[in-house]
C-alpha cells in the first residue's frame, strides 16, 4: 500500500465515511492513476477533466458514477494532499432530481423491531452511534443501557428523517419543548417524516 492510499483511507475513517464509499473512492482514484500511469499527486485539475470526459465518453458511465469519482478526487486532493483548489475545481455531472419514497408502516416496523416501538419514542439524537453502528437504548434508572445493532439501510433513513425534521434532543420529539411522541402516535409520525431514495 502506498503512502498517499493509505493516507487517503485514513481521512475517509476520520470522516466518519461508511467502509463501502471508502472502498469506491479507492477504486475510483485506482482508475484515475492507471489512465495516466502516474500517482495522482502528480496530476491537476486539468487531469481530472480530462478522466471526467474519458469517463463520460468512452466509458459511457452515469452522470451518478462521474460524481463519485469526482468526490473522491475532491477528498484527495483538498483533505489528502491538503491543497487549496475550490469548489470549481471539483465539477459535478446534473443528475435528475428523485423525489423521496414515504416508507411504509411495515417498513417502518421492519425498521424498529428489534428496538420496540415503546423505547424507539425515547430515542435521542445522541444515541444514534454512527461511528459503532448501534443504537444506544436506556433502561431506565438503576438498570444498564442495552445496544441494538444500527444496519446502514436504517442509517441512511434516519440521516434523510434529520435532515428533514432537524430534532435537537428527542429523535421524535412531541409538541411541547423536551418531550418525545408517544408510542400510539410513531408510526405515522414515521411514515410522514422517514423518507429514503427510490431504487434504480
Amino acid at each position: 500500500m502506498t503512502p498517499l492510499r493509505e493516507r487517503m483511507q485514513e481521512d475517509t475513517r476520520l470522516r466518519n465515511f461508511s467502509p463501502e464509499t471508502q472502498r469506491t473512492y479507492i477504486h475510483y482514484l485506482e482508475g484515475f492513476a492507471k489512465y495516466f500511469n502516474l500517482s495522482p499527486s502528480e496530476l491537476d485539475v486539468e487531469a481530472i477533466r480530462e478522466y471526467q470526459l474519458y469517463l463520460i465518453e468512452a466509458r459511457l458511465m452515469s452522470p451518478q458514477s462521474v460524481n463519485c469519482f469526482t468526490a473522491a478526487a475532491k477528498v484527495l486532493y483538498r483533505t489528502t494532499l491538503d491543497l487549496p483548489w475550490s469548489d470549481a475545481h471539483f465539477r459535478r455531472q446534473r443528475t435528475g432530481q428523485s423525489l423521496p419514497v414515504v416508507l411504509s408502516q411495515q417498513e417502518v416496523e421492519r425498521f424498529f423491531a428489534p428496538i420496540g416501538i415503546s423505547e424507539a419514542v425515547k430515542l435521542k439524537v445522541s444515541d444514534i452511534d454512527s461511528s459503532r453502528m448501534v443504537i444506544r437504548i436506556e433502561q431506565g434508572k438503576g438498570a444498564k443501557d442495552r445496544y441494538s445493532v444500527l444496519s446502514q439501510s436504517l442509517l441512511e433513513v434516519l440521516r434523510a428523517y434529520w435532515k428533514q425534521q432537524r430534532p435537537t434532543e428527542y429523535l421524535f420529539p412531541g409538541r411541547k419543548a423536551g418531550t418525545h411522541i408517544q408510542p400510539g402516535t410513531l408510526q405515522p409520525e414515521l411514515c410522514t417524516g422517514l423518507r429514503r431514495q427510490p431504487e434504480g
